[in-house]
């Protein structure tokens, strides 16, 4: 769910086809802007972003749901019309600079919204990610260290921490993780993005 510009957009998953709808705020009337269709459809990842609210759609072809064949969307608050942006981004993205940030296999692409070019980034390894406002974070949970770059590709810092499980990120100031019981320290931790850039990061347990 997000409210942008004067409507709420949302999702109800619960749907055989999921459709996007928006509300006007202060208002009781449902708009449906977008609908999906074929076999075992999904809509995920709105994100708004001036005149558009981007999302990502696709098909899923497996029974496990690991293969999808989609991309990302974006629909025109203004006019009603959805275009296909991006084919074949399906992985986590971010929108910086009238640029998407998107996964590729392992690596971390940007697709300018102005010229439509497309290029290389930084390498992702096996790992999760998240693209924020200024920095791409990648978590390796095989090792596990989770890393911080820069959008034009450098690596800024990196943490490493066995107890680490699941990396939540965050925003721009602080990263949230949790903690595996079987070290005997379980819960969700906190770490300032500043302090792993500058080589002293350490995870600290927050208090509930």
């Amino acid at each position: 769910l997000w409210i942008h510009r004067g409507y709420v957009y949302y999702i109800d998953n619960r749907e055989a086809y999921p459709r996007i709808r928006r509300m006007k705020l202060g208002s009781d009337e449902v708009e449906i802007v977008y609908e999906t269709g074929g076999e075992r459809p999904d809509v995920y990842r709105m994100m708004p972003h001036g005149d558009y609210l981007f999302f990502q759609t696709g098909n899923f072809s497996s029974g496990d749901y690991t293969k999808v064949d989609g991309g990302i969307m974006a629909y025109n608050i203004n006019t009603g019309k959805t275009i296909l942006v991006k084919k074949g981004a399906i992985s986590s993205y971010g929108i910086v600079d009238n640029c998407i940030y998107y996964r590729e296999n392992n690596t971390a692409k940007g697709y300018s919204l102005i010229d439509g070019t497309d290029g290389f980034v930084c390498e992702l390894k096996q790992a999760r990610e998240s693209f924020g406002k200024e920095y791409i974070y990648s978590h390796d949970m095989e090792n596990p260290i989770v890393y911080v770059y820069s959008y034009d590709g450098k690596l800024l810092g990196s943490v490493e921490d066995k107890k680490l499980v699941w990396c939540w990120f965050g925003g721009d100031e602080y990263l949230l993780s949790d903690y595996s019981p079987s070290y005997g320290v379980g819960g969700t931790v906190i770490i300032s993005v500043d302090d792993i850039i500058a080589g002293k990061g350490k995870w600290k347990l927050l208090e509930w």
